[in-house]
C-alpha cells in the first residue's frame, strides 16, 4: 500500500513497500518529482523495475490530484481508449490498456504528462484553470 507524508518544504513523500521491493517518490511544493527510487528485494529483478516505477508515480499522482489533466482532456483521451481495439473491457468498463499494460487506465487518462504508447493521444502542458 502506498503511504503519503508531507514534507517540512510543502512537498510531499510517497512510499510503498511491496514484493518487488521498496519505493519511493517525491515532490517539491510545486508538485515537480525531485526524487524516484527503487530498491529491488533481489538485484536481479530491477530489469523492468522502471515501468513499475513510473506507474506508481502516475498511480500517486493521479490519486493526490497533482499534474491533473482537464476535463475535456480526459473525456477525449477515454474516448479515444473505448475505441482502440488494445482496450480491455470489463462488465463494459474500460480497465486495462494492452498496448502498455497500464491496469488502471482510468487513473492515467487523468494524469497530464503522461500519453498513449501508440501516439493516440499525447501529454499535454496545459494546466486547467483554478
Amino acid at each position: 500500500m502506498m503511504q503519503y507524508q508531507p514534507t517540512d518544504d510543502g512537498g510531499r513523500i510517497a512510499q510503498a513497500d511491496t514484493k518487488f521491493g521498496r519505493y519511493r517518490i517525491i515532490w517539491d511544493a510545486e508538485n515537480n518529482i525531485t526524487e524516484m527510487m527503487h530498491e529491488p528485494r533481489h538485484p536481479q529483478q530491477s530489469s523492468g523495475m522502471s515501468h513499475i516505477i513510473h506507474g506508481a508515480a502516475g498511480l500517486a499522482k493521479a490519486k493526490l490530484g497533482i499534474d491533473r489533466a482537464s476535463d475535456g482532456v480526459i473525456e477525449h483521451r477515454t474516448q479515444i481508449c473505448k475505441t482502440c481495439p488494445k482496450s480491455i473491457f470489463k462488465d463494459a468498463q474500460l480497465r486495462k490498456c494492452s498496448a502498455c499494460g497500464c491496469g488502471l487506465i482510468d487513473k492515467k487518462l487523468v494524469v497530464a504528462s503522461e500519453k498513449c504508447p501508440l501516439g493516440k493521444w499525447d501529454a499535454v502542458t496545459d494546466k486547467p484553470s483554478a
